[in-house]
């Protein structure tokens, strides 16, 4: 899934193990995004099928997250035993740039001990 998210960003899964300098300046554009998946089982998009969704009764998945000004990866993923509509997903976008901004501020600080 986060692989996914990454790709919808237009970032190469393997820059993140080894990125490129120049990665975050083509991202400056693409500050924050959702991931959408309205029905997870038989989805192609997402791992663990027989493991946790079909178990856990899962319907959709819904994630945001977003780049930091220091050049930080932030994402958030969410399971939901109901459908989560398109409408109700596309209102995410809102809350992933207020995310970010509450976020900002700690980039670079120590936030756990």
């Amino acid at each position: 899934m986060i692989s996914r998210l990454l790709t919808q960003y237009g970032i190469d899964v393997g820059s993140v193990m080894r990125p490129d300098p120049m990665l975050i300046g083509d991202m400056s554009e693409k500050t924050y995004n959702t991931f959408y998946v309205p029905e997870a089982v038989g989805s192609t998009y997402i791992p663990a099928q027989d493991d946790f969704f079909i178990p856990n009764g899962i319907k959709s998945v819904l994630g945001f997250g977003g780049v930091l000004s220091a050049g930080k990866l932030f994402v958030v993923i969410m399971f939901s035993k109901a459908s989560i509509p398109a409408d109700v997903a596309n209102k995410f976008n809102a809350i992933g740039a207020s995310v970010k901004e509450a976020v900002e501020p700690f980039v670079g600080n120590k936030v756990f001990a």
